[in-house]
C-alpha cells in the first residue's frame, strides 16, 4: 500500500495514545482493567432478559465480540448480569449535534475520497477522549478517536474503509441486535469496501438507532439504521452529508431536528466545486449553520467550555491514504494531526 499524501503529512504526525494488539480476550482485559470504576444503572428482570437477547445476536453475527467481552468482564471486577445488561442491551437518549460529510472523486480536487467529521457530545467526556489502534491478531488493525469505553465512535481499516457514527431519532420500536459499538468493530473487521459495509449493515439487527457513514477510497453510503430496519442514502454529485435526522423525513417534531437540518442544508450550501482538505476544515469550522458548536467569543475567536455540551474532536480521513487526522476540540481553533498507525502509509 502506498499513499503519497501521508508524506505530506509527515511532520505533523503522532503516535496513539493506545495500542491494543492480541488476542481478543487479551484486548478486552487490557480494556476491562481500565473500566473498573464504570457506574452501572440498575437492572431488573426485563433487562436482564433484554441484554442477554442482544448477546445473541452478537453471538450469531460477531463472535470475536463475545470473546472480548468475556476478556473485559473478567478484567473490570463489576457484576456480570449487570454489565452484560448494559454492554449488550444499554439504549440512551436521541442526541443530536454530529455531522458526518464525504465527498467521492467526482468533486474532489484529489480524484479521491474524502471524508470530515464534527462530533458534539458534553465538554465534561474530553478527559475520556483518545486515539486507539487496535490489532486483533489476524484482523485489519484499525485507528480510531473516542470518548467511550466500549469502542470507537470514528475508524478506519487497514483497507482504507472509514466509518463515523451519528444518533438519529429513536424510532419508538424495542428489539434485540447489535450495539453500535460492536456494529463499528463488525464493519472494520470484515469490510474491504463501502458495498461490503453496507451489505454487513443492513443484514444485521440493531438495538439503537443510528446513522454509518461509510466511505472508502472511491465510494461512500450514508446507512440510517435501527430496530425497524436499514436505509441506504447515496451520494448525490460526488457529496454525502448525514446529521441527526432520517433524510427524507418531512416532519419536524423536535428542536434538534431542526437544528440537524440546517446543519446539513449549511454544510452542502458550501461544498461547491472541486474539495480538498482545506475546504473540509473550513465546512468543519462553520459557525454560521452550527457545525462546529458551542459556547464561542466572537471578539476572543475562541470557544469556550461554559455550555454543557459543543463539539470535542473533528476528524478527516484520506482512505486512499490511509490517512487519519483528529482535532482534538473546536476544528475552527484546534489543529488536526495525522495518526501514526500502519508505518505511514508503507504497509
Amino acid at each position: 500500500m502506498t499513499g503519497t499524501l501521508v508524506s505530506l503529512y509527515h511532520s505533523s504526525m503522532q503516535p496513539p495514545d493506545m495500542i491494543q494488539s492480541g488476542t481478543r480476550r487479551e484486548i478486552g482485559f487490557a480494556q476491562g482493567a481500565r473500566i473498573r470504576s464504570l457506574r452501572l444503572p440498575p437492572i431488573g428482570d426485563a433487562d436482564r432478559s433484554f441484554g442477554a437477547q442482544c448477546r445473541r445476536s452478537v453471538e450469531r453475527w460477531h463472535l470475536p465480540m463475545i470473546e472480548e467481552y468475556e476478556g473485559m468482564l473478567s478484567a473490570s471486577w463489576l457484576p456480570e448480569d449487570a454489565f452484560e445488561s448494559y454492554y449488550f442491551g444499554r439504549t440512551a437518549p436521541y442526541a443530536g449535534g454530529c455531522t458526518n460529510i464525504a465527498v467521492t472523486g467526482e468533486s474532489t480536487v484529489s480524484g479521491t475520497s474524502l471524508v470530515g467529521r464534527n462530533y458534539d457530545w458534553a465538554y465534561a467526556d474530553k478527559r475520556w477522549c483518545e486515539t486507539r489502534v487496535i490489532a486483533p491478531i489476524g484482523e485489519p488493525r484499525r485507528v480510531g478517536y473516542t470518548h467511550h469505553w466500549g469502542g470507537l465512535c470514528d475508524a478506519m481499516n487497514e483497507h482504507g474503509v472509514t466509518i463515523c457514527i451519528a444518533s438519529l431519532p429513536p424510532t419508538g420500536r424495542t428489539a434485540p441486535g447489535l450495539q453500535w459499538h460492536i456494529v463499528v468493530d463488525l464493519v472494520m473487521t470484515r469490510s474491504t469496501s463501502v458495498a461490503e459495509a453496507v451489505d454487513l449493515l443492513v443484514g444485521i439487527p440493531h438495538v439503537r438507532s443510528l446513522s454509518y457513514l461509510i466511505a472508502d477510497a472511491t465510494d461512500a453510503r450514508l446507512v440510517e439504521a435501527g430496530p425497524d430496519g436499514s436505509t441506504v442514502n447515496s451520494p448525490e454529485h460526488g457529496l454525502l452529508v448525514g446529521t441527526n435526522h432520517r433524510i427524507g423525513n418531512g416532519s419536524i417534531d423536535d428542536p434538534r431536528r431542526d437544528t440537524s437540518r440546517k446543519r446539513r442544508e449549511r454544510a452542502r450550501e458550501l461544498l461547491v466545486g472541486k474539495i480538498d482538505r482545506s475546504d473540509m476544515v473550513r465546512v468543519l469550522s462553520d459557525h454560521t449553520g452550527g457545525i462546529c458548536a458551542g459556547a464561542y467569543d466572537f471578539e476572543q475567536r475562541v470557544h469556550t467550555t461554559s455550555g454543557q455540551s459543543g463539539t470535542i474532536w473533528s476528524m478527516i480521513a484520506s482512505p486512499a491514504d490511509r490517512l487519519f487526522e483528529i482535532a482534538p476540540g473546536h476544528p475552527c481553533s484546534t489543529p488536526f494531526n495525522g495518526i501514526r498507525w500502519i508505518g505511514y502509509g508503507e504497509q
